[in-house]
């Protein structure tokens, strides 16, 4: 039982995409990559299993993880990469997903402004309540 990388030619072309797949019931799940080592790369960085998150968050995850670990020539950077002077691979993700403010910017970006509205509209406790049930 595990995570396996499923690698190959993306929409009939030359480009080469991977997804992650449940060895267990051998369903793709998650984003899109690149490469298997993109895919090996954010497993690496989430220190968690993914089957344990929704869609939505490995959206969210998937976002936060290029902007800190991928170049704009979609190479996977050094491991130097700091934001705000907090050096996030000192941080968990799950940390990250406690962050209100962070879940509603992700999910901005990854193209899920209804979501993120949501988000922004919780209040502190709705939000905790949220997190309890949905992340953890």
């Amino acid at each position: 039982m595990g995570i396996r990388i499923l690698e190959g030619a993306y929409d009939g072309g030359d480009e080469v995409r991977a997804v992650m797949v449940d060895s267990t019931t051998e369903a793709a799940f998650g984003p899109l990559f690149e490469s298997g080592e993109h895919v090996e790369d954010f497993l690496a960085w989430l220190e968690q299993d993914p089957r344990g998150f929704r869609a939505d968050q490995l959206a969210s995850l998937h976002a936060e993880w290029r902007k800190l670990r991928v170049d704009d020539d979609g190479e996977i950077k050094g491991v130097d990469v700091s934001r705000d002077g907090i050096d996030y691979f000192e941080t968990q993700p799950a940390d990250l997903l406690n962050d209100p403010d962070h879940v509603e910017t992700a999910l901005r970006e990854a193209g899920y402004p209804e979501d993120a509205d949501a988000v922004a509209r919780m209040t502190g406790p709705e939000y905790d309540e949220f997190v309890s049930e949905e992340v953890c």
